[in-house]
């Protein structure tokens, strides 16, 4: 990562949707600092989020991996998918996926039946 003085639009950008994915995913700073190899902390992600600091390749691609997303995506290359784009709906879908097996069918069951009578 390079300290950065003069910040392009796409790195302001990019940064922006590093924090919303970090947020859809109901990951802290911290907790994001945690899953990544070596000696990330908090501070680095806040500056990444802010432009502070320009993405290195490993770390563009471990971050991606975490959140779930393309690089394209991340670096405003290509649109994120739109199911994806209302962040409370990806924490919510998050929540969804960590719940025990049976009452994750319940729910998607539940929700299943009132999506057919929409």
């Amino acid at each position: 990562m390079t300290n950065r003085a003069n910040k392009t639009k796409q790195e302001i950008a990019a940064g922006k949707r590093l924090r919303q994915f970090r947020e859809a995913k109901g990951l802290t700073q911290t907790q994001l600092a945690d899953k990544l190899p070596g000696k990330t902390n908090q501070s680095i992600i806040h500056d990444l989020e802010t432009a502070e600091y320009r993405l290195n390749g490993q770390m563009l691609i471990d971050l991606c991996k975490i959140l779930d997303m393309s690089c394209d995506e991340l670096l405003g290359i290509k649109a994120p998918n739109p199911l994806f784009k209302d962040p409370e709906l990806v924490k919510r879908l998050s929540k969804i996926d960590k719940l025990k097996k049976k009452d994750r069918e319940m729910l998607i069951g539940l929700v299943d039946t009132f999506l057919s009578k929409a």
